[in-house]
């Protein structure tokens, strides 16, 4: 409950922030400022897959770091981020097997090997991370007009809005942006 309770707020927090700022047009794109580390973080919620019935919420995020408030140069390295959540008699969905497969228009193939990590409380949490290079990667990604993708045994399509709502992130990494409030 408190999982989906904090994707929701991130969410909403994330939106707010990106409309009110009206970054470089792109309304799927949030960033935060983190004045402890001085470091902030770009991203965005490319997909929330919650398949009926399943008792599984699986959130795709690609984000990128810089250091202090502005993004000063062009980034060329994006985490792309599956975050898991399910009832813990379910056992861990991606320890075992956490690759990541891109099909592109039913020809290319991207293949990634991730991190993995997890926590147990009242559900059971995973976490797979992949950094992935912009230009040679999420641009061939975001080019595609179909993109199927499997990550572990869970496969999806990603729907015209959300390769969007990527090429908005990866287009905001490849130019300077303005300072973050």
């Amino acid at each position: 409950m408190y999982r989906y309770v904090a994707v929701a707020a991130l969410t909403l927090a994330l939106a707010t922030e990106a409309l009110a700022a009206g970054w470089m047009g792109k309304k799927t794109v949030g960033w935060s400022y983190d004045k402890m580390e001085d470091t902030t973080t770009v991203r965005s919620l490319v997909k929330i897959h919650a398949p009926f019935m399943s008792g599984m919420n699986l959130t795709f995020e690609a984000s990128y770091l810089v250091p202090g408030k502005e993004q000063k140069a062009p980034v060329d390295e994006i985490w792309l981020q599956f975050s898991e959540s399910t009832n813990v008699e379910g056992g861990w969905q991606y320890l075992d097997d956490h690759g990541l497969i891109f099909l592109l228009d039913g020809e290319e193939r991207l293949k990634f090997e991730g991190e993995h990590a997890g926590d147990v409380g009242g559900r059971l949490t995973e976490t797979v991370s992949f950094l992935v290079n912009r230009g040679a990667d999420v641009e061939k990604i975001t080019a595609a007009k179909k993109v199927e993708v499997r990550f572990g045994k869970t496969e999806f399509t990603l729907s015209p809005k959300e390769i969007a709502r990527l090429k908005d992130l990866a287009e905001v990494a490849a130019l300077p942006a303005p300072a973050a409030n």
